[in-house]
């Protein structure tokens, strides 16, 4: 391992470090778009930036920001901060993705600027919006009958949760913040639920809720 990064990092060790930087931060910000926990993006990152040859790493994370710094076998040592304006909806499957990118990284060691081209490739590929649809609808519409709705109560939920979908989709985006958004989208789907229940009485407010 030691001798593979060393071929990484001798061709010219000052941007080499520096494309590991970049890297580091590419998947930091993915991860936690996907809804990483800060735990998890933390500890992922300092594997991959020990797999890398750094002698130390210190980062940090939170929602909103990335900072790396890194020490060097050479003495160098970098640091890097990335801002994070938003951090996307919870995606498993590019979850597990970059977290097996990473573990690849650490038993076979890449070059940074392919890292880099792997973590974009999964971070701009496309989601599948029925299957987010769908499970949305599954989950809000088996949960009401759960707890004691009808299978109209659970049908009516479904329906609702796929408002829900189209608002986070079309509606959160040009919302300030998430607060905003959960407020207003809450109490808009909540006078709905009242609304329809108040024209169906055979409906049960607090199930679809």
């Amino acid at each position: 391992m030691e001798a593979r990064t060393q071929q990484v990092l001798t061709a010219d060790p000052a941007d080499a470090n520096e494309a590991v930087l970049h890297a580091l931060l590419d998947m930091g910000q993915s991860l936690l778009t996907c809804g990483a926990e800060v735990h998890r993006v933390e500890d992922t990152l300092t594997r991959i930036a020990k797999a890398y040859g750094a002698d130390s790493a210190n980062i940090f994370v939170i929602t909103s920001a990335v900072i790396v710094t890194l020490r060097f076998p050479d003495g160098r040592e970098m640091t890097l901060t990335r801002r994070i304006l938003s951090t996307g909806d919870t995606d498993f499957h590019k979850m597990e993705q970059l977290n097996a990118l990473s573990r690849a990284c650490g038993q076979a060691q890449m070059p940074p600027q392919e890292l880099k081209e792997r973590i974009r490739r999964i971070a701009e590929a496309p989601s599948r919006r029925w299957q987010f649809y769908l499970g949305s609808a599954l989950a809000s519409g088996c949960f009401a009958v759960f707890f004691g709705g009808s299978l109209f109560d659970g049908l009516t939920a479904a329906a609702f949760s796929v408002l829900i979908c189209l608002m986070m989709e079309y509606f959160a985006p040009v919302c300030l913040n998430k607060v905003t958004f959960y407020f207003f989208s809450t109490l808009f789907v909540g006078c709905l639920v009242f609304l329809t229940t108040w024209l169906l009485p055979a409906l049960h407010l607090d199930k679809i809720i």
